[in-house]
């Protein structure tokens, strides 16, 4: 853990070096100066920890840290680290905030709007298949929450392009805020990486991705719902209101 800081200056500026012409090479080179990091395998595992570490430091460049571990996903020197390098790029990607694309929401059967029309607030963007029977029973404990949170949160609903029965069309129309039945091409789909449904996210007023995939309406296996997010937002916002 946090090994740069306890590394001498004269190996600590080689690995910078390392990292600002993004090579892994020069990294490893630099950190076989140090005689706990002889051993090859060991060495590379810890470069990849290092690495995840300084991607939070303010003098480190992410996009070059980024570019490392890419190339160490591809090509380590023991096959276990690649499998390491692609996690933990991964992993520093969802925990570092990064703006959503300004999707456009071109239902046919409707005002064509982006991402961009609903700024200003949370949104929280609900992936809905109304054919799948787990999808529809999301659907009134969110509608409750939409009633207690919807003044501080922006609930949208996205839908696959499909044949919709009668019933599925009524449930469809019942949802008290905007819906958007959107063909395969969309970019949304992409951009969230929509797999399977129900899939929740959570973007914050400025267009940053918060959570992907966020807590849903009910309960999951540790009991969570995103409930108590939208309290602590609906708290801020009265908090700001009564400062003002």
């Amino acid at each position: 853990q946090e090994l740069f800081p306890r590394l001498s200056q004269r190996t600590n500026d080689s690995i910078y070096k390392g990292i600002l012409k993004s090579s892994p090479t020069l990294m490893m080179k630099a950190l076989g100066a140090e005689y706990t990091l002889i051993n090859l395998r060991v060495r590379e595992m810890i470069m990849i920890n290092a690495l995840s570490e300084a991607y939070f430091y303010k003098d480190y460049p992410q996009t070059n840290i980024l570019t490392i571990l890419d190339s160490l996903s591809h090509q380590c020197l023991f096959n276990e680290n690649e499998i390491i390098a692609k996690n933990m790029k991964e992993r520093l990607l969802e925990l570092t905030p990064r703006k959503a694309s300004n999707i456009v929401f071109n239902d046919k059967s409707k005002t064509i709007k982006t991402l961009q029309d609903y700024k200003g607030k949370h949104l929280y963007l609900h992936f809905f298949n109304p054919k799948l029977s787990e999808n529809r029973l999301q659907i009134g404990p969110l509608k409750k929450l939409h009633e207690q949170y919807g003044a501080a949160v922006h609930f949208i609903t996205v839908i696959p392009e499909n044949k919709y029965n009668d019933s599925e069309i009524e449930m469809i129309e019942s949802l008290p805020w905007d819906t958007y039945i959107l063909s395969q091409s969309n970019d949304i789909w992409n951009e969230f990486n929509v797999v399977s449904f129900p899939l929740y996210v959570l973007i914050d007023p400025a267009g940053n991705i918060i959570d992907n995939p966020a807590l849903t309406p009910i309960p999951d296996g540790r009991y969570k719902t995103i409930e108590n997010k939208f309290y602590y937002i609906l708290r801020s916002i009265k908090t700001q209101d009564l400062n003002r």
